[in-house]
């Protein structure tokens, strides 16, 4: 039979969920959006990624962000709009509100009944920096992260808490142009991740901040090889 998506709280986050309802898998990819979008913004990727037995799971973030008159989107964490006009850095904070939302998604895979060696669990943007630091902070280890056009955020406190995750892999891309988040930036992530342990690649691509079809490609190489081996 196939994939089915229904709406639904998993926790207390809303989320796209996408699996066969009368063979559930046993494996899963979670994928949360950037801020000032919601859960349809990256569940169009489940056609896209066509992995056998992998249940597909888009949270809405749980803050409101104005977008404009009556239209709003939806984020994991506020973001001040001057930061977003001259580049984010989090580098050497921890954004507020970061903290409640990593205990949203941790919340959300509790109640999966999937254990985190057959969880894949990444986003974009502001997701990327979510499920990084849901990555590091959890005592297990995820199947593989994916970090599309994320950036380093609390880079003392990520690279201690990435001592207790040597081997960690991990999908890396981001924009050669990208106005929001620096590719420098990126670049430090990627140089702190393999200097700690992880494995993974940076994937570059000429354009700005955005997931393009090269990308996408990768990814679902990404997650066929990551979960082969489990």
């Amino acid at each position: 039979m196939a994939k089915q998506m229904k709406r639904h709280k998993i926790g207390s986050l809303e989320c796209i969920d996408i699996d066969d309802p009368q063979k559930p898998s046993t494996r899963a990819l979670i994928l949360l959006h950037g801020y000032g979008a919601n859960c349809e913004d990256l569940a169009s990727l489940a056609n896209m990624i066509r992995i056998p037995n992998l249940r597909m799971i888009f949270p809405n973030g749980p803050v409101s962000v104005a977008l404009g008159p009556h239209m709003e989107g939806r984020a994991w964490f506020q973001i001040a709009l001057s930061e977003l006009e001259k580049g984010v850095n989090f580098e050497n904070i921890v954004p507020p509100g970061i903290k409640k939302s990593r205990e949203a998604v941790i919340e959300l895979i509790s109640r999966l009944g999937i254990e985190y060696s057959q969880i894949a669990i990444g986003g974009f943007s502001q997701g990327a920096m979510l499920a990084t630091e849901v990555s590091l902070q959890v005592h297990e280890q995820v199947a593989g992260l994916v970090i599309l056009s994320g950036t380093l955020v609390s880079k003392d406190t990520w690279a201690q808490k990435l001592l207790q995750h040597q081997g960690l892999t991990f999908f890396q891309s981001h924009g050669e142009n990208d106005p929001v988040l620096p590719v420098n930036a990126a670049k430090s992530l990627h140089q702190m991740l393999t200097s700690g342990g992880a494995k993974g690649q940076l994937q570059l691509f000429r354009g700005g901040h955005e997931i393009p079809l090269e990308i996408i490609t990768r990814l679902e190489a990404f997650l066929a090889q990551t979960f082969s081996k489990k």
